[in-house]
Order: C-alpha cells, then sequence, then structure tokens
C-alpha cells in the first residue's frame, strides 16, 4: 500500500507540474518598459482597468478604459490576437486583469508593474479630462505642459502663459466657439498648441490668433469652420506645420510676419490658402493647397522662399505675388488651377524648378513686371503647353518660353522635375546621370569641362564626392 500511495503521490505532483506549466500566463513589465512599448509599437493596445473617474484624473495617450469589474464581460471589445499593456493605479487591478485575459485565451499580455503612480514619477504624460481649458490656463505654471484628454470643450481659450497645450488626439479633443468669438487667443511667446481640432469661429473672428509674439508653434492640429484660420499678426520665428486647415476665408494669413516656418499643411475650400502682406523672410514649403479660391498671395513681401508646395484645382490663381520682390519660388507644382502664376508689379523675383501641368493659364499679368528670373542660368522650369525640341537631349528644350513681357524661362525643361540626382531630366535616375556627373568630376565653374547641370549637391561651385553620392544614392529611381 505504501508503495501504491508513493506512485499516486508522485503522480499528482507530476500533473500539478504540468498544470502549473500549462496554466495561462502574462508577462510584467516595468514602467520604463511599457514606455519604450508604446514608444516603439502603434499597435499596442493599452488597456486602463481603473474607474472612469480615475480614468479622467489622468491616463495614459489613448488608453482603452474597461474596469477591472466589468472585463469578464466586455472581453468582446477587445481582440485575443493584439499585444495588450494592462495598468492599474499600483499594479494590483492590473495584474487581476492581466490573469484574466491570459487564462481566456489572451496571447500577449503585459501587465505593468508599479501602475500609474510610478508612470508619473518618472515625468511621463498622462491626459486629464478637464473641466475647462481655460481653467486648467489659469492655474497652470510658467512652461508647464497641459495635456488634454478626449472631448468638446465649449469655450474660448486665451494661453497667457508660456506652455504647452497638448491633445490627446487631434480628432477626438475638440476646441469649439460655437460660431463667436475668437476660439484660441496666443497672447505669449514660447506657446505650442498642438493634437487639437478648434473650430468654428464667429464671423470675421479666427480659430487661432496671435499677434506680436515670437517662438510659437502651432503644429498638427485641424482647424476646421473658422472664418480666418490662423492669424499671424506681427510675429517672427513661429512655426505653423503639419496642420489641416479646412473651410473658411483666410487658412493662413501673415501680416508684418518675418522669419517664420509655414509647412507641411493642407489647406483646402478657403477663399485664400496663404495670405503674406508685409512679411518678408518666410519659409512655405511642402504644404497641399487644393480646391481653394486662391493659393498663395503676396502682397508687399520680399525675401521669402515658397518651395516643394503642391497647388492643385484652385479656382483662381495658385500663387499671386503683388508689388512683391526678391522671392524665390522653387520646385512647386502647379496642376489643374485655372492661373498658375499671376504677377502685377512685381520684379526681381526667381522661378526654377516648378512644373506647370495643365493649368487652364500658366500665367498672367495684372500690370507689366520686370526683371524676374525664370530660370537658374542653366535650368528653367516645366510648362506642360511648350512644344520645343531638345536636340542635344539633355533635357533642356532648344528655345525659350515666352511667359509674358520681359519674363522668358530660357532654359525650360523637357519633362517634369523631380529630383536633382535626375541629372538629364528623363524621368529616371540611371547609368547616363552617373556619367554626367563623374565626366566632370572635381571641376569648377571656370574649367571648360564644368557641367552646371551635374553639380546638384550642396556646396555649390564644385563637382565633387558629394554630388557622385547624391545620384547613386537614387540610382534605378524611377518618377513617378
Amino acid at each position: 500500500m505504501k508503495q501504491l500511495a508513493s506512485v499516486l503521490i508522485i503522480s499528482l505532483l507530476f500533473l500539478s507540474a504540468i498544470s502549473v506549466t500549462l496554466a495561462a500566463s502574462y508577462s510584467n513589465v516595468t514602467v520604463f518598459e511599457a514606455k519604450s512599448m508604446i514608444d516603439s509599437d502603434p499597435s499596442l493596445v493599452i488597456l486602463d482597468v481603473r474607474t472612469q473617474s480615475e480614468y479622467d484624473s489622468g491616463h495614459i495617450r489613448n488608453a482603452k478604459l474597461i474596469p477591472s469589474t466589468e472585463l469578464e464581460g466586455r472581453l468582446n471589445e477587445l481582440n485575443k490576437t493584439d499585444k495588450i499593456l494592462v495598468y492599474c493605479g499600483s499594479g494590483t487591478r492590473s495584474a487581476t486583469a492581466s490573469q484574466i485575459l491570459a487564462d481566456n485565451g489572451f496571447l500577449y499580455i503585459y501587465n505593468m508593474l508599479w501602475g500609474l503612480t510610478y508612470w508619473k514619477l518618472q515625468g511621463y504624460p498622462v491626459y486629464v479630462k478637464y473641466s475647462s481649458i481655460q481653467q486648467a490656463i489659469n492655474g497652470a505654471s510658467e512652461g508647464q505642459s497641459l495635456y488634454v484628454s478626449s472631448g468638446t470643450y465649449l469655450e474660448h481659450v486665451v494661453v497667457n502663459k508660456a506652455l504647452s497645450l497638448i491633445g490627446e488626439d487631434r480628432n477626438s479633443v475638440v476646441i469649439d466657439g460655437s460660431g463667436s468669438g475668437t476660439v484660441v487667443s496666443i497672447e505669449n511667446d514660447n506657446v505650442r498648441i498642438t493634437g487639437l481640432t478648434i473650430r468654428n469661429s464667429g464671423s470675421l473672428n479666427t480659430g487661432i490668433r496671435m499677434s506680436g509674439l515670437s517662438n510659437c508653434s502651432i503644429l498638427n492640429n485641424d482647424i476646421l469652420n473658422n472664418f480666418f484660420g490662423i492669424v499671424s499678426y506681427s510675429c517672427s520665428n513661429t512655426i505653423i506645420s503639419v496642420n489641416n486647415i479646412e473651410n473658411g476665408y483666410y487658412g493662413i494669413e501673415l501680416h508684418l510676419s518675418n522669419h517664420n516656418r509655414i509647412s507641411g499643411n493642407r489647406i483646402m475650400s478657403t477663399e485664400w490658402a496663404i495670405i503674406s502682406s508685409n512679411s518678408s523672410s518666410n519659409s512655405i514649403y511642402e504644404n497641399y493647397e487644393a480646391t481653394n479660391l486662391w493659393g498663395i498671395s503676396f502682397s508687399y513681401s520680399m525675401n521669402n522662399l515658397v518651395y516643394k508646395n503642391n497647388f492643385s484645382e484652385n479656382t483662381a490663381e495658385a500663387i499671386q505675388l503683388g508689388r512683391s520682390s526678391n522671392n524665390s519660388i522653387y520646385e512647386n507644382n502647379f496642376e489643374k488651377n485655372e492661373v498658375a502664376i499671376w504677377l502685377s508689379e512685381s520684379g526681381n523675383n526667381t522661378f526654377c524648378h516648378n512644373n506647370l501641368m495643365n493649368n487652364t493659364r500658366q500665367f498672367d499679368f495684372l500690370v507689366a513686371s520686370f526683371s524676374n528670373a525664370w530660370n537658374n542660368t542653366c535650368e528653367g522650369n516645366y510648362w506642360s503647353d511648350y512644344t520645343g525640341s531638345d536636340s542635344n537631349h539633355d533635357g533642356i528644350g532648344d528655345t525659350s518660353y515666352i511667359v509674358g513681357s520681359n519674363n522668358t524661362d530660357y532654359y525650360p525643361l523637357m519633362n517634369p522635375y523631380w529630383i536633382p540626382a535626375d541629372v538629364n531630366h528623363d524621368l529616371k535616375v540611371d547609368i547616363l546621370d552617373v556619367v554626367k556627373i563623374t565626366g566632370c568630376y572635381a571641376t569648377t565653374p571656370s574649367d571648360p569641362d564644368y557641367n552646371p547641370h551635374a553639380d546638384i549637391a550642396a556646396p555649390y561651385g564644385k563637382i565633387d564626392i558629394l554630388d557622385v553620392v547624391l545620384s547613386t544614392g537614387h540610382y534605378a529611381e524611377k518618377y513617378p
């Protein structure tokens, strides 16, 4: 009997060991590991198992709330094959919730040890459901970042401190002006506005307005249904980037504003996408202006750079220059606009490497404009209605393109401009482009073999290894 009992005990211990081995489990991760997972994996599901009130008082960005007491009844809201990071306040409830998920066949469960308490001790952001954004600003310290939870805030906000206002998600954090007044007024230097929807200003009012300021940033917002989208009056060194601006009179207005950067914005369905008056030395690049009445308008503005923008299907002029000089317009695409380029009393501007494709009118002049350059002394622009030939196959037309009175592109491109590595402008980077560069290697403009078409990489004025590297780095690429 003793022998039989020993066998039974050993068998039970063995089966118990197997049971432990096969038991569903989850992984524990530190707060530091959790932060790394969140930053590196956008598909990670973040599950908050605290209560609604705890969640509203501060949570990890875009976390899904399912209180631990409700989890077993709401498992259908989660996908068993997703990676799920679970957290609570201290790590206790999240451990219980993680085991529930594991027991129900969820495969990749990570329990964040020590919870949100330790997360906050590390200075990591938590997003708060404020009763009022303005009250939060009033109570904030200079230099503080306010992380705003998803929700619609019906208010008008005045930012009168140097701080950052950061929305949890630009599609779900809404400041709504309810059709009256300016929605967000910036009244201090060094303010950052990002990740918000700002909408419904009053008539003749603005989504975001700033005056007499410097070093402010408006990034990654939706600016919708405002009479004026963003107004910068007498501001400098501001950044307006990666915003979606729709439905209004002006998208972005610069007045008496210098040394600002306007980049990566999408501006649609406005009267004027970008308007610049009495402003200089601004960089306007890589914006998408489509289906507006006018694209970019300059008046009494100089020394601005307009670079790599896309102007499409604007129903009047894509770009206007009125009494504006010394502006550089490079590598923009003008396609299917009523008028691509309009000039009035504007001289000493440079237009080069732009693509003007299938516009109703490629250019228009209200009043004669003189001394504009339509090339860089060796290459000009692509005009889809150019009918000249290219007898030496260098990608440059043999005859000039007459833009208008006293305005001539002497070196029109035979194909759309793409990248500088396409030296011969045949819409592909191949051995012919490399040969052109290496054939004049180490030459400068004073050398008879120097080819300015091959001088494609800064610093310019010498064909060197940087030109070769740029060409070979794009080898075998094609347009489009």
